[in-house]
């Protein structure tokens, strides 16, 4: 879900370190801004980086789908279609990672 008060603060941020307001910085996919973590730098550019079961969590969230029997298979299917196989990735656009602790409670550890 877009939120404008996240976006002014992400430009205020990169201004004040110096990164270009118009740069590919504000390249985030305002679909998930609850799922940003935070940002990295990757070739001496920051991109925003999200938690991928948080941005599961958010479609599903979105979409109605938290009581569907199949809602988080449903969830992933279209992130890994329309997001991440949607050339998410490449210079100065977001990553998306999974966090180990999301692993271990999915899976055991």
């Amino acid at each position: 879900m877009y939120d404008e008060k996240l976006r002014k603060a992400i430009a205020e941020w990169a201004e004040e370190e110096g990164y270009d307001k118009d740069y590919p910085i504000l390249y985030y996919n305002h679909s998930y801004d609850k799922s940003i973590i935070g940002f990295i730098e990757v070739d001496g550019v920051p991109v925003a980086l999200y938690s991928l079961e948080s941005m599961i969590q958010e479609y599903m969230e979105d979409e109605d789908l938290l009581n569907e029997e199949d809602g988080y298979e449903q969830a992933i299917e279209w992130i890994e279609y329309n997001t991440l196989g949607a050339g998410f990735s490449g210079k100065g656009l977001p990553r998306v990672i999974t966090n180990i602790e999301e692993i271990k409670e999915r899976y055991g550890e």
